[in-house]
């Protein structure tokens, strides 16, 4: 009895499933493309923000120095938040995926 109960413990959630369908798919297309889309995404929308609060918020006038001050910043911090999660993303998988072959192995014992 403690085995089955055992096995169900050690099977993935609904989440944790929908996850791995998902990043399975992610992943393909590989890390530099991944980290490229999201870096451009990224720094648009970093950049939208950073220029509504610094015009609207701050008062600050237009300058072309802060534009490419703020979008120079904006491709670094969406870069490395972009790498970061990618880095994350694949942990998690890899631990699902050993978690699943695990419980699989587990259930073939008894």
């Amino acid at each position: 009895m403690y085995v089955r109960f055992h096995y169900f413990k050690d099977m993935l959630t609904k989440t944790e499933k929908r996850f791995v369908r998902h990043w399975e798919e992610q992943r393909t297309g590989g890390r530099i493309a991944y980290v490229a889309q999201n870096t451009l995404a990224g720094t648009i929308m970093l950049s939208l923000f950073s220029f509504v609060v610094l015009f609207f918020g701050m008062h600050v006038l237009f300058s072309w120095k802060l534009l490419i001050i703020v979008t120079s910043i904006a491709i670094i911090v969406s870069c490395i938040v972009s790498y970061l999660v990618w880095q994350k993303n694949e942990r998690k998988f890899r631990y699902l995926i050993k978690r699943e072959v695990d419980a699989g192995i587990k259930a073939n014992d008894f």
